[in-house]
């Protein structure tokens, strides 16, 4: 029997929040890491990166896998501040799936470019593994069977379903709900996960009105579609900045008064299937 946690470095999204009015739901972009076994996955290279990196012991010579939803600021700057990127020894595996014709060497190449970084990625420590996946096809890792997903999101985004032997969760983020196609092949590949890990920017219809294009969604949408899916707990991340410690614990408050399992997430909590 092999159940999923998954550790929540960073729940923000678009860029770090203002620490002072943060404290409870935490100021780093989107990182989370996924343990089954023996395998630990990676998702996501956003600020919270960093302070993942600092948790791992020095003489830890297991290879990091990291996925990358896509491949905007927020969920990649991380690697600059991962310290395993520059430790000789340690192998690190990239994948992501390049849905704007960019590959994960672009990516590399764009974060560690002298004069805007000091070094090129050749000067790095680390053995890297650059990987493209395709969309809709699963692939494994260990323990894990990963299913991908195209969002709706500029540029392209994707998601997962990541199944162990007796547990599933899903990452939606970041994805705007309202094309019924996207939204229903959201649902499908949702059936009956233990965890949605869900973009929810945005709060009601008026909000996600006034940002329409942005490429996110509201935590009514991710609600709905846990519902239509039949899984059992919403996990609400990529928190707008702007919003304070107050903001989101009273959208979470509404959440719960219609899903009392479900929550917003908070930086450094762990949940278990």
């Amino acid at each position: 029997m092999t159940g999923i946690s998954i550790r929540f470095w960073g729940v923000g999204g678009s860029m770090p929040a203002r620490a002072s009015r943060r404290r409870m739901f935490g100021v780093q972009t989107c990182c989370f890491e996924i343990r089954a076994g023996h395998q630990r996955l990676i998702i996501d290279a956003g600020t919270g990166i960093a302070d993942l990196g600092h948790s791992l012991a020095d003489d830890d010579a297991a290879a990091l896998d990291i996925l990358l939803t896509h491949c905007h600021w927020d969920h990649i700057f991380g690697l600059t501040g991962f310290s395993p990127m520059f430790a000789s020894g340690r192998k690190i595996n990239l994948r992501f799936a390049a849905l704007s014709g960019e590959s994960p060497a672009d990516v590399l190449d764009a974060l560690f470019k002298p004069p805007y970084f000091p070094l090129a990625p050749g000067d790095l420590r680390s053995t890297i593994s650059l990987q493209t996946i395709a969309p809709a096809i699963p692939f494994t890792l260990d323990a894990l069977t990963v299913r991908p997903i195209a969002l709706n999101h500029p540029n392209g985004a994707s998601g997962f379903r990541i199944d162990s032997s007796d547990a599933a969760i899903a990452i939606i983020t970041d994805h705007e709900h309202g094309v019924g196609a996207i939204d229903d092949e959201i649902v499908k590949l949702c059936a009956n996960v233990d965890l949605l890990i869900y973009d929810a920017m945005w709060d009601g219809d008026v909000d996600y009105q006034a940002h329409r294009g942005w490429g996110h969604s509201t935590w009514q949408a991710g609600l709905d579609i846990l519902r239509r899916a039949g899984g059992k707990r919403l996990v609400c991340v990529h928190h707008d900045p702007r919003l304070s410690d107050e903001d989101l614990s009273a959208r979470e408050r509404r959440l719960q008064s219609e899903h009392p399992d479900s929550l917003f997430a908070r930086e450094g909590m762990t949940l278990r299937t």
